[in-house]
């Protein structure tokens, strides 16, 4: 057994640490709905209140489900199988736990998600953004 794999409800999750480049699309636009991109830790701001912001932020926006549907996988499927539905599907099961050992389960791995995502994909998602500047477009040439 995985030593990742996540217990939910009796079935089976992993993390996604491997993705299609659809998921990484369809993840940044969860991304920047739940309006994470814009997020910062503040000058005085102790990481336990920066990672309390962001799970209030993402919660506020109503796009903690998506999310967290998006970044878990059923166990029994490869990555590469991974679809926006199936995201849905896990989103929409996860929504529905009562028991309160998933819900704290839930609770966990949204933080963990969070932390990973700030300490790795946000920091190159802003590198990416602020070195690549403001695209332009001319006439006739479509941007890329």
């Amino acid at each position: 057994m995985n030593a990742d794999r996540l217990t939910l409800g009796g079935r089976e999750f992993e993390p996604m640490t491997v993705t299609t480049i659809e998921h990484d699309f369809w993840l940044m636009s969860r991304i920047r709905a739940a309006g994470l991109d814009a997020m910062e830790k503040g000058a005085e701001e102790s990481p336990e209140e920066f990672v309390a912001r962001i799970m209030h932020q993402v919660i506020d926006s109503g796009s903690a489900f998506a999310v967290m549907g998006g970044m878990l996988m059923p166990a029994q499927l490869p990555p590469q199988q991974w679809t926006p539905a199936i995201a849905d599907e896990t989103a929409k099961f996860i929504r529905e736990l009562t028991d309160p050992i998933d819900k704290a389960k839930v609770q966990s791995q949204m933080i963990a998600i969070l932390i990973g995502f700030f300490a790795n994909g946000l920091t190159s998602l802003t590198t990416s953004r602020k070195s690549s500047g403001r695209m332009e477009r001319r006439p006739g040439i479509a941007a890329t």
